[in-house]
């Protein structure tokens, strides 16, 4: 098997390594659950089978579980000691590398779709992951690649480049077409305030306060999840591309 190939010795990405060895020993299953994967499996993927699939940042590899088990050959890589641990525990084929300054262990055109969930903003070189996907994903291949939604004031390592207009132009400039711009979730805007009041002894002011916004969070939660979630308050936004070469 091709060895993964390092960019350079050091990495100021290097604590990520570290950070995330051993995270998804506290999870039993995915972070948030599943719902998200139905998710996208309804909106991309039910009707795909027989596909050589890429997850990169698979995590504990809950999702190429499920991709599998339509009948795709999957395959995933993260920098977690932990996650690689679990997905090949699932019987999942996987390796561990740094997506910022390694090479995917997989020859050109290796595979019909890549998927990458929320986790290009946490790499310090997006440059390099985005040609390692370009390279191992064949002509007129998918990329189903989500950023969290930057009106949540996450935090990027590269603030500007993940505001949606200047994500479709980075797709773009790499030689992506955008197909699909597909939010999912419900945006955690206002729930700072219920976790500061939850966990804290409240006052009688404070506690009806907590219930009126648990009622209208809960309120606006089931209602969105009828009609869809507007692209403001939505968790993370989905791009559906085809890449060309």
């Amino acid at each position: 098997m091709q060895e993964p190939r390092k960019i350079k010795d050091s990495s100021y990405l290097h604590n990520n390594e570290s950070k995330y060895k051993y995270c998804f020993d506290r999870f039993d299953g995915p972070i948030g659950g599943n719902e998200r994967f139905s998710f996208l499996v309804k909106k991309f993927f039910e009707n795909i089978s027989g596909k050589n699939i890429l997850e990169i940042a698979c995590a504990e590899g809950s999702f190429l579980k499920l991709l599998e088990g339509l009948g795709n050959k999957a395959f995933g890589v993260d920098i977690s000691e932990s996650g690689i641990r679990k997905t090949r525990e699932k019987g999942i084929s996987s390796e561990k590398i740094d997506i910022a300054q390694q090479a995917i262990p997989r020859p050109d055109d290796s595979f019909d779709i890549v998927v990458m969930l929320e986790a290009i903003e946490h790499i310090e070189n997006p440059i390099h992951c985005i040609k390692e996907i370009k390279r191992v994903l064949k002509d007129n291949g998918i990329l189903l690649i989500s950023i969290p939604n930057p009106v949540l004031g996450h935090d990027y390592y590269y603030p500007g480049l993940f505001e949606v207009s200047s994500f479709k132009k980075f797709l773009l400039q790499n030689d992506f077409k955008i197909q699909k711009i597909i939010p999912w979730g419900q945006g955690l805007k206002t729930n700072f305030l219920m976790h500061r009041l939850h966990n804290v002894k409240r006052n009688i002011i404070e506690e009806a306060f907590y219930k009126v916004l648990y009622y209208l969070i809960r309120k606006r939660n089931m209602l969105f999840k009828k009609i869809g979630t507007p692209l403001r308050y939505s968790h993370c936004i989905n791009f559906y591309c085809v890449s060309y070469k």
